[in-house]
């Protein structure tokens, strides 16, 4: 018995990161970090100025599947967070509307749906800000999915 697309936890992730790099690198110029290494680069020079970064927590295979996972908008040279607030809205203007959920060869098998959770309650905004002077803004969101098997 083969395991339904639908219910493979790599589909969701692949589609995520489609959903994330079509958005922000192809739309908006603005590089998307996966690799757990690479999260909050400490770049010598810090050229990189705005990033967003994307880990995925557990996930709930069911009728009703979810994955957790973190966004994190970065940004340096960023006075008053003005430019780091504007990433965090374009992540919650990315996830409003429901993401494909593809298959095998990019077949479109479904929809994913996003919802924002709350995420270090009782934290400061001052403590959102790395040695090397990054700011972040920490999103916890949960993908939702209908899967078969």
């Amino acid at each position: 018995m083969t395991l339904d697309p639908t219910a493979a936890v790599a589909n969701v992730k692949l589609s995520i990161k489609k959903a994330f790099i079509t958005y922000f690198e192809e739309g908006n110029g603005i590089p998307v970090l996966f690799d757990m290494s690479e999260h909050f680069p400490d770049t010598t020079d810090k050229s990189l100025t705005e990033w967003v970064s994307v880990a995925f927590g557990s996930h709930r295979k069911a009728t009703l599947s979810s994955l957790m996972f973190m966004v994190f908008p970065c940004t340096r040279n960023d006075p008053e967070s003005v430019r780091l607030q504007q990433i965090a809205d374009m992540v919650r203007d990315l996830i409003a509307n429901p993401a494909v959920l593809y298959g095998s060869n990019w077949t479109d098998i479904g929809r994913i749906s996003f919802f924002e959770r709350a995420a270090a309650e009782g934290a400061f905004e001052s403590l959102n800000v790395l040695k090397d002077f990054t700011k972040i803004e920490p999103l916890l969101i949960e993908g939702k999915w209908g899967a078969r098997g």
